[in-house]
């Protein structure tokens, strides 16, 4: 992948239109070949392990709690409540877990900081903080996110660059996978790795989470069209 995205860049370089128009600007605007390779790489990552956790995460609480997994069905045309289950998992999962860093500027008493101290900002631990959330582990798609406390893309300029790409994939992709799938999973005990960055499933997961294609052509809402079911089950 990189050795195509540089052969890409060079050649756009050389005068030949290889890349799309957004692309293209950004090689055109940089200097540096490294810094146009660099947020090429970061859209990249935004616009695919973000959503793709995101997804794995939100089906497993689906297929943990039958209740919600029935009201999310009853709701795949509705984007609003869409966005609510893409929402509590984010909370659960933010896409920065830890999120920034600062230095503090001048001397904060109520933080107790002093200037020239850093200070961390734990997205992950501010949204399950039962002093913002009630039940703040449970998978709860309508619940009201705690204003001031709920920071799933983080904020200003450093937000995730990818959030204008998760929501509308995150919503196509749960129609396609819950309408076209039969699913299961073997066990309720979920595995992941909070990292730095981002929040991702560990490798067991996929050992756990079992789908069987449906048969038959499938419409937005989920409904097969001669109502039969078909195909292989296999690890997601």
């Amino acid at each position: 992948w990189e050795r195509l995205v540089r052969e890409r860049i060079a050649a756009h370089r050389a005068g030949e239109r290889v890349m799309g128009p957004i692309i293209a600007k950004l090689v055109d605007d940089c200097a540096s070949d490294e810094d146009v390779f660099g947020v090429i790489s970061a859209l990249h990552v935004a616009g695919h392990h973000a959503p793709s956790a995101a997804i794995t995460f939100a089906i497993y609480h689906l297929l943990c709690d039958e209740a919600v997994m029935a009201q999310t069905m009853e709701h795949m045309d509705d984007s609003a409540f869409l966005t609510q289950v893409l929402h509590e998992t984010v909370r659960l999962y933010p896409g920065g877990v830890v999120s920034r860093f600062y230095v503090a500027k001048a001397q904060d008493d109520v933080l107790g900081v002093s200037p020239g101290e850093m200070l961390l900002v734990p997205w992950y631990s501010f949204h399950r903080d039962a002093a913002f959330n009630q039940e703040p582990l449970k998978f709860h798609p309508e619940r009201k996110q705690a204003t001031g406390n709920f920071f799933p893309f983080g904020l200003g300029a450093h937000s995730c660059i990818g959030q204008r790409i998760v929501r509308p994939m995150f919503e196509e992709a749960l129609r396609a996978i819950l309408g076209q799938l039969d699913l299961r999973i073997d066990a309720k005990t979920l595995e992941f790795h909070a990292q730095l960055v981002t929040a991702e499933p560990s490798e067991s997961m996929h050992k756990l989470m079992w789908a069987k294609r449906r048969g038959g052509p499938r419409g937005r809402n989920g409904h097969a069209a001669n109502g039969s079911a078909a195909g292989s089950e296999s690890h997601q």
